[in-house]
């Protein structure tokens, strides 16, 4: 899937991923989308910018996997607010305050396990 489609599925869960390494991209896309989950790709913050703006409604994400370093949780917050961000981080200075963390909100550490990936993005979903 190239990095700025999107495609409907029954699934109700729609993730908005960034990252800008098309490998790491690539294999949390296919982990997530395996999953069942419905996975919308951007390779930047400007690209994922311009795809929560021109969304046709606040139903197009249900939640933002991003890397840390990707300037993008307060334009996420104005667009789909309450709704999660998944921050995932190389380690080293790759670190969030945690007040910088909304109430569902996460971090992930490089490197993981697509499963364990796929299970913190089901939790984070299901949580109210």
């Amino acid at each position: 899937m190239p990095p700025h489609s999107f495609s409907a599925s029954a699934s109700p869960d729609r993730i908005l991923l960034v990252d800008d390494d098309a490998g790491v991209r690539e294999g949390m896309r296919r982990a997530l989308s395996q999953a069942g989950l419905n996975v919308t790709e951007a390779s930047n913050g400007d690209t994922a910018v311009v795809l929560l703006r021109n969304a046709p409604g606040l139903d197009m994400f249900d939640m933002l996997v991003t890397d840390i370093r990707i300037a993008l949780a307060n334009n996420w917050r104005n667009h789909a607010p309450g709704r999660p961000v998944l921050f995932v981080s190389a380690g080293g200075d790759d670190r969030l305050d945690p007040c910088q963390l909304g109430p569902r909100d996460a971090m992930l550490a490089k490197p993981f396990r697509r499963a364990r990936l796929v299970a913190i993005v089901r939790r984070m979903l299901a949580e109210p």
